[in-house]
């Protein structure tokens, strides 16, 4: 009798160990990533109230820059974007880290300019200001603007 109990709880283990083993490997298995909608930066600020803003979106890049002192010349391009990844700028696994991120005081106080980036995913909106001690956010703010100078520098 005792060998019989001890052979069915030896099963009874290995059977909840299996079942164990199967949850946890299909709880590991990749669920969908969030997918990146968009990344922008926003510049505003400084003493004409400046401001110049990228969106870049898997198809468009979309640009403003303009100022609140001399608004007949603010400008609103929208170009196709064939040649910029939105992966290029942040990993989608990168997404935790910049949703940790603290935003930095606002220079605006001293006549400067704040910095904003955006990143809208499927589910999510992050937005984070004037981090250029962080090396995430600054390596997006890098490639934001070097877009920006690419793309648009003829038509500023």
């Amino acid at each position: 009798m005792e060998k019989l109990l001890f052979s069915s709880l030896n099963g009874l283990k290995y059977f909840l160990i299996s079942i164990l083993l199967i949850s946890c490997s299909q709880l590991n298995q990749s669920q969908p990533m969030e997918k990146i909608q968009y990344i922008s930066i926003t510049s505003w600020g400084g003493e004409r109230g400046y401001h110049r803003s990228l969106q870049i979106t898997s198809d468009s890049l979309f640009y403003e820059f303009g100022s609140a002192v001399d608004t007949v010349n603010n400008i609103n391009i929208k170009k196709i974007n064939s040649h910029y990844k939105l992966e290029d700028f942040i990993a989608v696994n990168e997404l935790i880290n910049f949703s940790k991120m603290q935003s930095g005081e606002s220079r605006q106080p001293v006549d400067g300019t704040d910095t904003e980036i955006t990143i809208k995913t499927d589910t999510t909106e992050f937005k984070v200001t004037n981090a250029g001690n962080n090396n995430l956010w600054h390596s997006v703010m890098e490639k934001m603007n070097a877009i920006i100078e690419k793309e648009f520098k003829k038509e500023i």
